[in-house]
C-alpha cells in the first residue's frame, strides 16, 4: 500500500496581501498528477486545509474541485481531517456527498467518540488495504474528557506526572487504535492515524522547543494556547504502523522515529519559512519479516513552484546590490527587506526609488528594520513596515513613548532599567486586552 501524506495548504492564504490562487491551482494540479505518479491508493491531508475559518469562495472550489478529480486515479481513499485554521463544522458540512466518493471528512471531533474516527481503506477491487484512525485538531474542551482518565497502563501516579497534552492525547490515541486494532481483526493490514497537533523532539527549527514561539517576524509559528503544549511521542501506541501529522510547516519527524511525520506545508507562509524546501510525502507500506508486521519507507517529494520568495537582510548598499541583481530575474519574485537604520539614509525613500525600477514580475511587498524596539521608536517607523511587526514590540514602543517625563535625566543605565521596569508593568495589561479582542473575535 501507498499513500500520499501532505498538510496545512492554507488555502486562501494572503501573505502580504499576495494573490496566491495561481499558485494553489498549480500545486493541486501537481498533487493529481503526483499521485497517478506514484500510484497511491490513499491521500491524507492533516489539517488546514484552509487558511481562515470562513475562507473565500474560491478556495472552497478549488478545495472541492481537486478532490472530485481524483476519481479518475487510482487513489480510492481520501482523509481529510480539520486543524486549528479550519472550521470544522464548514469541513464536516460536506462530508456525507463527499463521502459518496470515499473521501473520508472529520473536521471536527466534539461529537465523536473514538469508533466515529475509525475505518477502512479499499483499493480499486474493493477490498480492505488499511484502517484509518482520523484524529482532527483537538482544542483544549475537547481533550479534557480524555485527559481525566487514568490510562490502563498506568502504574501508580505515572500519569501525574505528564503534562495535560501528553495525557489527554495518550488516551485518546490509545482508545482509537483498540478500535482500529479491533476492526483489523486478524488480517494483515497496517493502522494508519491522523493528528493536528505539536509534536515533542522534533527535528530541524523547532528543534529544543517545548513552548509557544514565534518567527522572526513576529507571527506565531506554533497555535499553543492554554494547556496545549507540546506531545511526546511516547502518546502515540507503539502499534500505529505510521503518524501521519499536520501543523508544523516543513518536513520533519518527531523524537528521531519515522513513523510519526509532519510532511510539511507545499507552501512558504511567512518569509522565515524560505529557506526550507517544500514537500509532500510518499509512504510505502511492505510486508516485514521483523517483529513489526509492516516496514514504512518514506520519501521526500519536493513541490515545484515558479513563484519565489526571497528575504535580503542587511545595510543599504548590500540591500541595493542584491536587488539590482534581481533585475534580470524572470517569474513571480515576492521580496521582504530587512534593513539596518542608517544615519542619513531615508530607507523607506530609498526602497520605494528602487522598487520603481524592479521589472512588473518582482515586487517588494515587506519590509522591516533589524533594530531593537527600545531603540527605535515608532514614530521613526514607516506604516508598511509597523504591519509587520509583532503586537508586544509595538505594544512596548507605545509604552516608552508616553515615558519620555518618567526617563528624563536618567543615566543610560538607570533609563535602561526603568524602561524593562515600565514594560514589565503594563506589557501584561496590554496582552489581557489583546487576547481579550481575539476572542471576542
Amino acid at each position: 500500500m501507498k499513500i500520499i501524506h501532505t498538510s496545512d495548504w492554507h488555502l486562501g492564504n494572503r501573505m502580504h496581501e499576495i494573490d496566491r490562487n495561481r499558485e494553489f491551482s498549480s500545486f493541486l494540479k501537481w498533487l493529481k498528477e503526483e499521485i497517478k505518479r506514484q500510484g497511491a491508493q490513499a491521500l491524507i491531508v492533516s489539517g488546514d486545509i484552509y487558511d481562515s475559518a470562513n475562507p473565500p469562495v474560491e478556495s472552497r472550489r478549488q478545495y472541492i474541485t481537486f478532490l472530485a478529480s481524483l476519481a479518475e486515479t487510482v487513489c480510492k481513499n481520501v482523509v481529510i481531517i480539520g486543524g486549528n485554521h479550519d472550521s470544522g463544522m464548514l469541513l464536516d458540512s460536506e462530508k456525507d456527498i463527499l463521502g459518496l466518493l470515499n473521501i473520508h471528512v472529520i473536521g471536527s471531533a466534539s461529537d465523536l467518540n473514538p469508533e466515529d474516527m475509525v475505518f477502512e481503506l479499499y483499493d480499486e477491487s474493493g477490498n480492505a488495504t488499511g484502517i484509518c484512525a482520523a484524529v482532527p485538531y483537538m482544542r483544549e474542551y475537547e481533550l479534557r474528557r480524555y485527559a481525566e482518565q487514568t490510562p490502563e497502563n498506568d502504574i501508580g501516579n505515572v500519569s501525574d506526572t505528564k503534562t495535560f497534552s501528553d495525557k489527554a492525547y495518550s488516551n485518546l490515541y490509545s482508545e482509537t487504535f483498540k478500535v482500529a486494532e479491533k476492526l483489523r481483526a486478524d488480517r494483515d493490514i497496517p493502522i494508519i492515524a491522523t493528528g493536528h497537533l505539536y509534536a515533542a523532539n522534533l527535528e530541524g527549527r523547532l528543534a529544543g522547543h517545548e513552548t509557544e514561539i514565534k518567527a522572526d517576524d513576529g507571527t506565531r509559528m506554533l497555535d499553543i494556547v492554554g494547556n496545549l503544549g507540546a506531545v511526546h511521542e511516547s502518546s502515540f501506541p507503539d502499534g500505529f504502523d505510521y503518524v501521519a501529522l499536520g501543523h508544523i510547516h516543513y518536513s520533519s519527524m518527531a523524537g528521531g522515529n519515522p513513523r510519526i511525520m509532519y510532511s510539511g506545508s507545499p507552501f512558504i507562509l511567512g518569509f522565515d519559512e524560505v529557506v526550507y524546501e517544500r514537500n509532500v510525502l510518499a509512504v510505502d507500506f511492505s510486508r516485514n519479516t521483523g517483529t513489526r508486521k509492516f516496514a514504512v519507507s518514506t520519501k521526500k517529494i519536493k513541490v515545484p513552484s515558479d513563484t519565489a520568495y526571497r528575504r535580503i537582510s542587511g545595510k543599504w548598499d548590500k540591500i541595493q546590490r542584491e536587488l539590482q541583481e534581481y533585475k534580470g530575474i524572470s517569474g513571480e519574485t515576492y521580496i521582504e527587506i530587512c534593513f539596518v537604520p542608517e544615519d542619513g539614509i531615508s530607507i523607506h525613500a530609498e526602497i520605494d526609488k528602487i522598487a520603481k525600477e524592479l521589472p512588473e514580475n518582482i515586487q517588494i511587498v515587506s519590509r522591516k528594520a533589524i533594530k531593537s524596539v527600545q531603540q527605535y521608536t515608532m514614530q521613526s517607523r514607516d506604516m508598511r513596515e509597523i504591519r509587520n511587526m509583532d503586537q508586544d514590540d509595538i505594544f512596548k514602543m507605545l509604552i516608552l513613548s508616553k515615558s519620555n517625563d518618567i526617563l528624563s535625566g536618567l543615566t543610560d543605565e538607570e533609563k535602561k532599567n526603568k524602561e524593562q521596569e515600565l514594560i514589565d508593568k503594563y506589557l501584561p495589561l496590554f496582552r489581557e486586552a489583546a487576547e481579550q479582542v481575539e476572542n471576542e473575535a
